[in-house]
């Protein structure tokens, strides 16, 4: 009796489940165009998102619910803000984890 061999394929998909959000440290928004706006630098696998930034007397000067909407370094009556540092605070979830909310937050220092 001769020998059987059979043979079979097996196709994997890799799916990232991590979230990651980046946020920059610094940014310029003096009118060059280059790092105008302070954003998220990566924003991968987030569902819901909140960004607030206040001043040091803990006053909010911005809030956004899309990461692509950042803050240009104005007051919400649209005058520039003093060169300095600034808090920013991000909740969100991720997409692998829908009813956690994360919290991360830091400073921001804008230069003109």
């Amino acid at each position: 009796m001769m020998g059987c061999s059979v043979e079979d394929s097996v196709r994997l998909t890799v799916v990232e489940c991590a979230s990651t959000v980046e946020m920059p440290n610094v940014f310029s928004p003096n009118g060059d165009g280059t790092n105008a706006v302070f954003q998220p630098i990566v924003v991968r696998g987030i569902e819901r998102y909140s960004l607030g930034v206040y001043n040091r007397w803990g006053q909010e000067l911005f809030r956004s619910i899309r990461p692509s909407l950042g803050w240009n370094g104005q007051t919400p009556t649209g005058l520039p803000v003093p060169e300095g540092v600034y808090y920013w605070v991000l909740e969100y979830s991720a997409i692998h984890e829908p009813d956690t909310v994360f919290i991360v937050n830091g400073t921001v220092t804008l230069l003109r």
